[in-house]
């Protein structure tokens, strides 16, 4: 029994296969082992072309560096290591194109491209062109520069800087009579460093004039006939006022003074001295009042050159730095008695008038001064003082609410002679 021819064979045999085949169908050879069998095809596979003729169409291998043709001539694609141009494979590409791995072509590239996997994709420029984003610029865009390096555009760095410092300490620079002026100076610091064509940083330092007054000579800086202690910021930035500020000030001032009386409402602050309470005098009242009326726990005043603490909760007054000695405050009604204001003797009882000479009291008695402290002991001359009462010819002169009377004290010690005045509150 004979077998069937296969598919597209005219002719055929049991060992060789198709011998021939039907119109329009190619006729080729292919390797069983080590024979080759025949076979009839529509299209030529890989590697091989057809060539028609009028009595056999047949496939034919391409030549051995494509990898597929068209025709004898004309290669559709090369094999490795080979570039097809204009139909044929190409160990290097011509001038101006460039041999395009992935393709196994010669591609023509965009203008200053060296290298390209298509016309408007490049992968390497021409010298003296920069890379960026497939393609080649003599010139970087906007916010890029070039690397000379990498032959490639990179982004721009802008430098970056923080905030501010606090002004530091103000610097002599010149000195005269009274004051030194000097500049103050504040920094900050660069985060980020700019690139070459980046914007560079703005200035990390800044100085400007300032004015600090010279070191005193007191260790404790303070001055005796102030108040308070005189803050820095007001000597080296004096704000300055105008001649109707000052007018308008002065009235202020004039005004709280004419109201008179020590503090606020009927209370006035007291301070304990030896023999009975002494009053403190108007400011410091009122600077007292003020500090209770707020709450305050403590103030601070200045007497007689030192600096006192009050304790505004346990009601006593003790120096600063020497808080052993205390004296007991209060906070009581104008009126009460008293033995005096701020060291200032307020005796009712008028002066005796002796017969005979007498020894003056201030040799012996103990007075209480302004802080409270005894002034015993302070003369260390005898004296024998004779005090002659003389009676007023005028008026008595008020000061603040109690009339004075005069009397003259005649001390006499040896080789000298003193007179000297006092006074002390008229009878009533």
């Amino acid at each position: 029994m004979t077998r069937p021819c296969p598919a597209g064979c005219l002719t055929c045999s049991a060992l060789n296969g198709c011998l021939s085949c039907k119109p329009r169908l190619f006729f080729h050879l292919e390797l069983d082992g080590m024979r080759q069998r025949g076979t009839c095809l529509s299209s030529c596979p890989r590697g091989h072309y057809g060539m028609r003729s009028p009595h056999i169409s047949t496939c034919t291998r391409c030549k051995e560096d494509c990898a597929s043709c068209f025709s004898e001539n004309f290669c559709t694609h090369c094999h490795p290591g080979h570039f097809l141009f204009q139909g044929k494979c190409e160990n290097n590409c011509p001038n101006g194109l460039t041999a395009n791995e992935a393709l196994r072509e010669c591609t023509e590239c965009s203008t200053g491209c060296e290298m390209c996997v298509r016309r408007n994709m490049c992968v390497r420029c021409k010298a003296d062109l920069y890379f960026h984003q497939g393609q080649c610029h003599l010139t970087c865009p906007r916010e890029f520069e070039p690397d000379v390096q990498l032959l490639q555009c990179i982004p721009q760095v802008h430098c970056e800087v923080g905030e501010w410092t606090d002004w530091g300490p103000c610097v002599r620079r010149r000195s005269t009579r009274t004051y030194r002026r000097g500049e103050e100076m504040r920094t900050r610091k660069v985060l980020r460093s700019p690139s070459v064509y980046g914007d560079p940083c703005p200035h990390v330092s800044e100085i400007k004039k300032c004015v600090t007054k010279k070191k005193s000579k007191s260790p404790t800086k303070r001055c005796a006939l102030c108040r308070q202690e005189i803050p820095e910021d007001f000597l080296e930035r004096p704000v300055l006022l105008s001649p109707e500020e000052l007018k308008a000030a002065a009235a202020g001032v004039s005004r709280s003074v004419g109201t008179g009386g020590g503090s606020r409402g009927d209370f006035a602050w007291y301070y304990e001295g030896r023999n009975g309470w002494w009053q403190y005098d108007e400011r410091t009242s009122r600077e007292l009042e003020e500090a209770f009326s707020k709450g305050r726990k403590s103030t601070e005043m200045l007497i007689a050159g030192f600096l006192y603490v009050a304790d505004l909760e346990n009601m006593v007054q003790y120096r600063r730095n020497e808080h052993s000695r205390r004296r007991k405050m209060k906070r009581d009604v104008v009126d009460i008695p008293k033995k005096g204001v701020a060291g200032l003797r307020l005796d009712p009882e008028p002066a005796p008038i002796p017969a005979s000479p007498v020894v003056t009291p201030a040799a012996t008695d103990r007075v209480s001064s302004a802080d409270g402290s005894d002034t015993a002991g302070q003369s260390q001359s005898s004296s024998l003082g004779i005090m002659v009462s003389l009676p007023p010819v005028r008026p008595p002169i008020v000061l603040g609410r109690h009339p004075y009377q005069f009397s003259f004290f005649l001390t006499l010690n040896p080789g000298r002679v003193f007179l000297a005045a006092s006074n002390q509150p008229a009878r009533g």
